[in-house]
C-alpha cells in the first residue's frame, strides 16, 4: 500500500523532455500523457520517427524511407551520405495537439491548436519543429489526435515530443 501512495504522490511524473507515441495511420487515434514542468519557461513541440531496430536492416531501411518520403518529402539511398531521392512534397497530415493544465489553483490555461506535418520545420532526417511553447511550472495534460490518417503510415512509431530548447555557445 505504501508503495502505490508513493508513485500517486507524483515523484515519478514525467518532465521534459518525453514522447508520446501515436499512430498517424488512422482518422481519429488519440494518445494522451500527463507531465510536469519545474521550470518556467519556452519548450519545442516536435515531430519524429523512431527506427525499429528489431527488424531486418533492409527492412527498417525500407520503412525508414517510406516514412521520410511521406513526411519530410525526401530520402537518402544508402544510408548517412547516400544520395538523395524525392520531390520534396511532404503529405500534410493535419495533427490537433491540446494543452491542458491539471492544477485547479490556478485559471485554467488551454492550448489548442492544429498542425499540418507538411509545416514543421525538419532539422534531421527524423524530425521536425512543430512549435515553440511557453509553460510555467505546474501540472499538465497533452492530447494528440490525428484528424485525418494516412494509412501508409499504419502501425509505425511516430511520436510528439516536448523537449528543452537547445542553446548553441
Amino acid at each position: 500500500m505504501a508503495l502505490v501512495s508513493f508513485l500517486n504522490a507524483g515523484w515519478f511524473a514525467t518532465t521534459p523532455p518525453f514522447r508520446v507515441y501515436v499512430d498517424l495511420g488512422k482518422t481519429g487515434n488519440i494518445a494522451e500523457k500527463e507531465f510536469k514542468i519545474k521550470k518556467d519557461k519556452t519548450y519545442v513541440l516536435s515531430l519524429g520517427y523512431k527506427t525499429t531496430y528489431e527488424k531486418e536492416q533492409e527492412d527498417n531501411h525500407k520503412e525508414r524511407n517510406k516514412v521520410t518520403k511521406i513526411l519530410f518529402g525526401k530520402y537518402r539511398i544508402n544510408g548517412k551520405g547516400g544520395k538523395y531521392i524525392g520531390d520534396g512534397y511532404r503529405t500534410p497530415i493535419p495533427i490537433k495537439i491540446t494543452i491542458t493544465e491539471t492544477d485547479k489553483r490556478r485559471r485554467p490555461f488551454i492550448f489548442e491548436k492544429t498542425y499540418y506535418t507538411s509545416n514543421g520545420s525538419q532539422y534531421t532526417y527524423k524530425n521536425m519543429n512543430l512549435d515553440f511553447i511557453k509553460l510555467v511550472e505546474g501540472s499538465y495534460k497533452i492530447k494528440i489526435e490525428i484528424l485525418e490518417g494516412f494509412p501508409e503510415l499504419n502501425g509505425i512509431p511516430i511520436y510528439i515530443n516536448i523537449n528543452n530548447i537547445r542553446i548553441l555557445k
